[in-house]
């Protein structure tokens, strides 16, 4: 997919509330999800973004909490149709710009090969690389990267 300008797209803050339109998307994706309920705290209590196209959701990211001045990117997922076009690099930098707001000093996150998929899951280590994110872990079927957010180290 070519990349599309970004007034085709809304990106916003999601809420409780859109947990649903969240699993609904992801299910396209993996067999079993997080319990919704889990997935309305953490809209609630970290930052979150969802990318609508005609008011449909085909894009989200949220964080979890992983210690006092790390945030970790629990998610972040493009619907397949919607990948290569610059949305998630969209996503991950207003993520990152959340983070930076308050106050964290870097992110981690983890890629695994290890869920079951509806598809053959694609690794997204590139992804992540292009986007400054360091490789410190790696398993068999995992990698763990890390990124500094601007004046930590």
């Amino acid at each position: 997919m070519s990349k599309l300008a970004d007034k085709e797209f809304e990106f916003t803050k999601l809420h409780p509330g859109d947990e649903e339109k969240i699993l609904t998307l992801y299910r396209t994706y993996r067999t079993n999800t997080y319990p919704p309920q889990m997935v309305r705290q953490l809209l609630a209590d970290f930052p979150s973004v969802g990318v609508f196209h005609k008011g449909a959701l085909i894009g989200f990211s949220y964080f979890e909490y992983f210690a006092p001045d790390i945030i970790e990117l629990g998610n972040i997922f493009v619907h397949k149709e919607w990948r290569n076009a610059g949305l998630g690099k969209k996503i991950i930098a207003l993520m990152e710009a959340h983070a930076a707001a308050l106050g964290y000093k870097a992110i981690i996150l983890t890629n695994s090969l290890g869920y079951e998929t509806v598809e053959p899951k694609e690794h997204a280590s590139g992804f992540y690389k292009r986007n400054g994110y360091e490789n410190v872990l790696h398993t068999e079927q995992s990698d763990v990267f890390v990124k500094y957010l601007s004046g930590a180290q």
